[in-house]
């Protein structure tokens, strides 16, 4: 498994980030190339406890969606 706590993954990874630019086309997906990076950045906030996460459930999502 990859992770960013092995120095020659995160190598890669940055590489890989390095080769973006903003009118990079889509491989598969609907993000445009910022998006992506942004969305990438986001969720590593979220695992490194940098940025809070907010629950998105609901009530209506407890009951009504769970039986669904």
């Amino acid at each position: 498994m990859e992770t960013l706590a092995n120095l020659q993954h995160r190598q890669i990874l940055l590489e890989r980030l390095a080769r973006i630019r903003v009118d990079s086309g889509r491989l598969w997906g609907s993000m445009s190339a910022p998006q992506m990076v942004c969305h990438l950045n986001d969720s590593y906030r979220l695992v490194s406890g940098e940025k809070p996460a907010n629950s998105v459930e609901t009530a209506f999502k407890r009951t009504v969606m769970k039986w669904a």
